[in-house]
């Protein structure tokens, strides 16, 4: 959602409050509902930028007041049917759910998104988000704050991002809900690694991400997340097409910038090849997967400062009581 000039917002805003009396004018007013609405828009625009909880919960204020007030007699566009306000309110919902992590937030937004999922053909919803796209990132709150049996959420998203890699969604937006699924699953396999496997439509979603949108840094977010649900996988089935397809997808974000400028997940991806590089020294115990490895914590610790918290877990793993380190796993 574009979150406008700041201080045009702030005008606005200020203005609608001051019109509709701080929400207490009379419901007979014909224009209460509209400016109701405006209020709630501008809000949460504003909180896009802000990042402000007042911004937010004044939003779902606004909405849920506009809900209730007697529509004008024009309702032509830009007024918004009841639907479309509901729509607005589950988003504005959704936001506070993934910055709060309340529970009940997420199981209110799951509700509305269920009903606006039946009302997607039949009512125009235009917004700057799509019901596939919240809902994506809904199920993504509810996997990072239930991390029990979340297979059937995580299909769940791995069906909603191939809904939404084949619709007519901008390409940023697209990549910001792809990386909401790739964070959802991260934050899976960093309570459960080598214990659970995600499911194969998530191997699949994530690769045919990775193959159909353009190759920048928000998108290394999602090959490491594919990286690390091949390394999990590889750790227990040891298959070798998993080790070589992860090997070449962290080899490629080494190699992204220059010593200046590499990517956020530069260090991760050094980690994720010490992973893969410990575990086929467990099944195949060669000498040059030993090297490899050592290869592997030397360049880590060039990248990283004598002040990193991470740096003594690096330095044990040359230790030869360490070697070959099963389940180390500093990558974050």
């Amino acid at each position: 959602m574009s979150s406008g000039h700041p201080h045009k917002l702030d005008n606005v805003i200020s203005f609608l409050q001051t019109i509709t009396g701080m929400l207490l004018s009379p419901r007979s007013d014909p224009g209460s509902a509209r400016r109701a609405q405006r209020l709630g828009i501008a809000q949460l625009k504003r909180y896009t930028s802000s990042q402000q909880p007042d911004d937010l919960n004044q939003s779902i204020l606004h909405f849920t007041d506009a809900i209730f007030r007697p529509p004008p007699r024009d309702t032509r566009p830009p007024f918004l049917n009841v639907v479309q306000i509901f729509f607005f309110l589950t988003i504005a919902i959704c936001f506070r759910a993934e910055a709060s992590g309340q529970p009940e937030d997420v199981r209110c937004c799951m509700m509305y998104l269920g009903y606006l999922r039946g009302q997607w053909h039949e009512v125009p919803i235009c917004a700057p988000y799509s019901v596939a796209g919240i809902l994506v990132r809904a199920l993504g709150v509810r996997v990072t704050l239930e991390p029990g049996d979340v297979y059937q959420d995580m299909e769940k998203m791995a069906d909603l991002c191939n809904e939404l890699l084949n619709s007519d969604i901008a390409t940023m937006s697209l990549i910001e809900h792809i990386v909401v699924f790739a964070g959802a699953v991260r934050a899976h396999l960093s309570i459960t690694f080598s214990a659970r496997i995600p499911p194969e439509k998530v191997f699949g979603c994530l690769r045919e991400a990775i193959l159909r949108l353009p190759d920048n840094l928000y998108m290394h977010e999602v090959s490491i997340a594919l990286t690390e649900s091949l390394c999990s996988r590889f750790s227990v089935t040891h298959l070798e097409d998993d080790y070589k397809e992860g090997m070449t997808l962290v080899n490629k974000i080494i190699a992204f910038g220059s010593p200046g400028a590499r990517s956020p997940r530069h260090r991760t991806a050094l980690s994720l090849i010490l992973s893969f590089a410990g575990a086929e020294i467990i099944m195949h115990g060669k000498p040059e997967h030993l090297e490899q490895a050592m290869t592997c914590i030397r360049n880590c610790l060039d990248e990283i400062s004598l002040e990193d918290p991470d740096r003594p877990c690096i330095i044990e793993t040359l230790s030869p009581r360490k070697m070959p380190f099963p389940g180390l796993r500093c990558h974050n």
